[in-house]
């Protein structure tokens, strides 16, 4: 997609709390489009059996991944680190697709400093707080209602404008299909659009 609009190179950040339904979106939207590519982050994490989205390393094997500067901008959450490899990313894009990656809002502003590529983000929503609930609790990780509070939190600030350049608010309802498209939509606008600039520029 991004060589026959001739646009520049862009990594796609989906934002958005725990529960906001990223994960099943980004499998929606690459198993509908065969150019965008999810970029697994690593973690430190154990795996659950059935959990594919993520790649295990150990503490140790994570450091030197953040020491050879692969690791963007490491995030430290509920005792576990996580972070997407900066190579991955742009082989990529080297491949001619478009990297999406799964990304906590407070460090987009870091994002776009730290990578050299268009950052385009998206804000992913659930539609309400029942649904919110039951999609944390769906795992049994939330016990003590700690995952819940902070994405509450976290919307409320969102929906204040507290966060900076979020891009499109989506919600993701559950008919993945039909929010893939809207994300896809938006994605091929804001490629477009970029391209056009770009071409706007050369011609002066």
């Amino acid at each position: 997609m991004r060589s026959s609009h001739d646009a520049p190179a862009t990594l796609v950040a989906l934002l958005g709390p725990s529960g906001a339904g990223k994960t099943t979106l980004i499998r929606g939207l690459c198993s509908s489009y065969d150019y965008y590519e999810y970029i697994k982050p690593f973690t430190t994490r154990q795996l659950r059996p059935d959990e594919a989205d993520k790649v295990h390393v150990d503490h140790d094997q994570f450091k030197s991944l953040v020491q050879k500067g692969d690791i963007i901008l490491p995030n430290h959450l509920y005792g576990n680190w996580y972070g997407p490899s900066r190579s991955a990313i742009y082989d990529s894009v080297e491949k001619g697709n478009v990297p999406l990656i799964d990304w906590p809002v407070q460090k987009l502003d870091g994002l776009r400093k730290e990578i050299a590529l268009e950052v385009f983000s998206l804000y992913i929503m659930p539609p309400d707080l029942e649904t919110l609930k039951q999609r944390i609790g769906s795992d049994g990780r939330d016990k003590d209602g700690k995952r819940y509070d902070s994405a509450v939190k976290e919307l409320e600030k969102a929906h204040r404008g507290e966060y900076a350049g979020i891009g499109p608010m989506i919600i993701n309802a559950g008919e993945i299909k039909s929010v893939a498209s809207s994300v896809h939509d938006s994605i091929r606008a804001y490629l477009v659009d970029k391209a056009r600039s770009e071409e706007h520029m050369r011609c002066r």
